[in-house]
């Protein structure tokens, strides 16, 4: 008996590593041909994050009597007002900015040299000029390398914008007949009710994610440029950009754009307008995790912020910006279709991935605006159709 206990339960633990390896195995595979056919498959999948926010007009319009092809482009012209009003912004903003920004900075320059030639450290205009002159050669000798990055560079160009491309037309078909290929992967599969379960739970931790992003991104950057309109700051609508699309990487991106926000206030301001922005993000940072998150994201799955950096963390690592983008919507999206479709989802480990086992009670207030919020979603799906909520499907 002695020898038979220990026997079983190596049986048992060779059979599940070998599981094991072959998952990872298959894993690490699919992550290298991902990096091979990247141009195809990244803007496959990006595709999917504005056709997750344009599908509900899409439905709309469908069910009002539109053709697919025609609500498509409804949609999409939609946004063209948006993006056009956006550049007339930004562009100006950045170009008016840039200049007293650059004097700052310039000014910071010399009082930095003046503190380093008559500080403690004594140094003298020779040395200060010497420094110079060695980060000069240090440029020159690498130039060459400089040469290939910028003939890598135009390559790199191509890339993205073959990707734009690709990403917009596949996009205009997610819209278009999403619904049909829906409805044809259903009818081929073993199990269509699991199917549409993952399929649902997998779209609506998407559209909720993409959505509750933007209105979270859309309030900071809005607070944040208060902030940095109060005390002069230049740049202001450019930062309010970069803070907005900051927040589609949750923790890290809002911390290095509020990082932004205070290095362009305290350039340009000095250190007192450098602090009383870093206060005004702080407090918008605060508002956004105790108040924000749980009422925007009270339906949706969310992921414990030690996973979410470590799947921003290997996003990164391994495709880069992009991947730090996708990483933390395809965590929980798998994390979601889990569990949707397991026996015992509450019971299950991949449940400790999900914050909700370490949640705290809502405050009142919280629960009184989720309430409000849901009656309020009721109403208006009632006024659009009385139907189920607004998808691919």
């Amino acid at each position: 008996m002695s020898t038979e206990q220990p026997s079983r339960w190596l049986d048992r633990a060779a059979s599940k590593a070998w599981r094991i390896i072959v998952v990872l195995a298959l894993v690490y595979a699919a992550f290298r041909a991902l990096g091979v056919v990247k141009v195809v498959a990244l803007p496959v999948v990006l595709a999917l994050f504005p056709a997750s926010v344009l599908a509900p007009i899409v439905g709309y319009l469908k069910r009002r009597g539109w053709s697919p092809i025609l609500a498509t482009w409804g949609s999409l012209l939609a946004i063209v007002p948006i993006v056009w009003l956006v550049v007339r912004l930004a562009v100006p903003s950045f170009v008016q900015g840039i200049e007293p920004l650059v004097e700052s900075v310039t000014a910071g320059v010399r009082s930095l040299n003046e503190w380093l030639a008559d500080g403690p450290l004594n140094l003298s205009e020779a040395d200060l000029d010497g420094y110079i002159e060695s980060a000069i050669e240090s440029a020159k000798e690498n130039a060459g390398t400089i040469g290939e990055q910028i003939l890598g560079g135009a390559h790199t160009v191509f890339e993205i914008v073959t990707g734009v491309i690709l990403g917009m037309l596949t996009t205009f078909f997610f819209l278009k007949d999403g619904d049909r290929a829906y409805a044809g992967v259903l009818a081929r599969v073993r199990n269509p009710d699991r199917a549409q379960q993952g399929y649902e739970a997998a779209w609506r931790t998407l559209s909720s994610y993409v959505r509750g992003l933007a209105l979270v991104g859309l309030i900071d950057a809005v607070f944040i440029g208060i902030g940095l309109a109060i005390v002069g700051a230049p740049l202001v609508f450019p930062i309010m950009i970069l803070v907005f699309m900051g927040g589609f990487f949750p923790v890290i991106g809002a911390f290095l754009s509020g990082t932004v926000a205070v290095a362009v206030a305290a350039a340009n301001g000095g250190l007192g307008d450098g602090l009383i922005v870093l206060a005004v993000v702080i407090g918008v940072q605060q508002f956004e995790g105790h108040i924000l998150y749980p009422i925007v994201f009270r339906k949706a799955l969310s992921l414990h912020p030690l996973v979410i950096i470590l799947a921003l963390a290997v996003g990164g690592l391994a495709f880069g910006i992009i991947g730090a983008f996708l990483a933390v919507p395809i965590t929980a999206m798998a994390v979601a279709v889990h569990q949707a479709t397991a026996k015992n989802p509450d019971t299950s480990i991949v449940a400790l991935l999900t914050s909700r086992p370490y949640e705290e009670e809502p405050s009142e207030i919280v629960e009184k605006i989720s309430h409000e919020l849901d009656e309020l979603e009721d109403r208006i799906e009632d006024r659009l159709d009385g139907g189920p909520d607004i998808d691919l499907r």
